[in-house]
């Protein structure tokens, strides 16, 4: 209905604009109306089962009063790596291996496929 043209195919049969949005208004509020169902769904769900999580885990604990040791290590120098061991090392090598092979095989045209 919105792309149909005339039979010389050089007009719009339907130019009005409005008319349109009044043919597809039924579609629209069905769809408002899933898309409400959609989130006060999940909003109901998602806040019930946060409730209920946090609800049965402080029901299920008690209080304490102890104390606890804790040790901090300080560092005299931040731990560095060297440029050379960040770029050249297996992990980093097979990723970039893997993005130029997906890459080429993505950009390359229909003539870089051999013939069959």
């Amino acid at each position: 209905m919105l792309n149909a043209t005339n039979p010389q195919g050089s007009a719009l049969v339907c130019p009005n604009f409005i008319e349109t949005l009044n043919a597809i208004r039924p579609m629209m509020a069905f769809r408002i109306i899933g898309g409400g169902m959609y989130l006060l769904g999940m909003y109901l769900l998602g806040m019930g089962m946060m409730t209920w999580n946090l609800w049965k885990t402080a029901r299920q604990g008690h209080a304490a009063n102890e104390t606890r040791e804790v040790t901090v290590i300080e560092r005299a120098q931040l731990d560095t790596m060297p440029v050379r061991e960040r770029f050249f090392n297996d992990a980093f090598l097979a990723v970039a291996g893997l993005l130029l092979l997906i890459m080429g095989w993505l950009f390359l045209g229909a003539g870089a496929t051999p013939p069959r």
